[in-house]
């Protein structure tokens, strides 16, 4: 239960950080999705038998829900869609080494910001519909996409990093 609690104080803190802290950390007026960032290290880099990243991916999307304006629940559904294809992937994995973890980070960022832009330009008013969703190198190649793919393999490396630090720590004792 502490467990729970404590995820959802963080998932709570990256929102926040995200829509007020992280701003004028901006490039071009865009940001990275940090609850995304952070639902992708927690499913990726968590046992492949173990489900808490759905949890992580449900209350990171209502999250991101309540601090946007997109109707509720479509992030919600989008990161849970996201979370299970990224764990059926994994689960094939014997270990998750610098690459798989490049290329399934990179994987999902894709699959989520064009199934997320799919699905806002159909539930938007059709006076902004209006060129909204084209697929072609400038929506797979975002700024936001290049920010936190970026995020996630210097991410990927410090974490990698305090592992075999922690080791180092627990032979030396």
């Amino acid at each position: 239960m502490k467990k729970f609690l404590f995820l959802i104080l963080i998932l709570y803190v990256i929102s926040l950080a995200q829509t007020s802290f992280f701003v004028p950390f901006s490039i071009s007026g865009e940001l990275p999705n940090l609850i995304l960032i952070f639902v992708i290290f927690f499913v990726l880099l968590e046992d492949p038998k173990e489900n808490l990243g759905f949890f992580v991916s449900l209350f990171g999307g209502l999250f991101i829900d309540i601090f946007s304006s997109h109707l509720l629940g479509t992030t919600t559904i989008l990161l849970l869609i996201t979370a299970f294809l990224l764990k059926k992937l994994s689960y094939s994995l014997k270990k998750m080494t610098f690459f798989w973890f490049s290329l399934l980070s990179l994987a999902a960022l894709i699959f989520y910001k064009l199934f997320l832009d799919f699905i806002l330009y159909f539930i938007q008013e059709p006076a902004l519909k209006i060129d909204y969703f084209r697929i072609s190198p400038g929506t797979l190649l975002s700024v936001e996409l290049i920010y936190s793919f970026v995020l996630l393999l210097v991410g990927f490396h410090l974490i990698d990093f305090f592992k075999k630090y922690v080791r180092f720590l627990s032979k030396k004792t």
